[in-house]
């Protein structure tokens, strides 16, 4: 962890290696130390736990498969049903071919 030259904290985390052998490095900045270590444990953290921490591009399908695979895990069955119908029939039709880097 350093401090940069626009007078912001850089911290930086190896979060394992690309299917090539590279390591993968994510970096972070706060105003503060304290800031940039915050983000640095919560990108540890999520390393930990199996989220992706690289950028890339994804679609909105991707996003809305990721959600009713991952975020809808404590409603009731019927419930996730009715949203996996839902967006897959208004959302990912309208939206699903439109990327971002997340």
């Amino acid at each position: 962890m350093g401090f940069g030259l626009r007078q912001r904290w850089i911290g930086r985390v190896s979060v394992g290696f690309t299917a090539k052998g590279k390591r993968r490095i994510v970096t972070v900045s706060g105003r503060t130390k304290t800031e940039a270590k915050a983000k640095l444990r919560e990108v540890m953290r999520d390393h930990q736990d199996g989220f992706p921490t690289e950028r890339r591009h994804r679609t909105v399908a991707e996003a809305v498969e990721d959600w009713l695979a991952h975020g809808m895990g404590l409603q009731e069955p019927s419930t996730v049903v009715n949203r996996a119908i839902l967006a897959r029939t208004h959302l990912v039709p309208v939206l699903g071919g439109g990327g971002w880097v997340s």
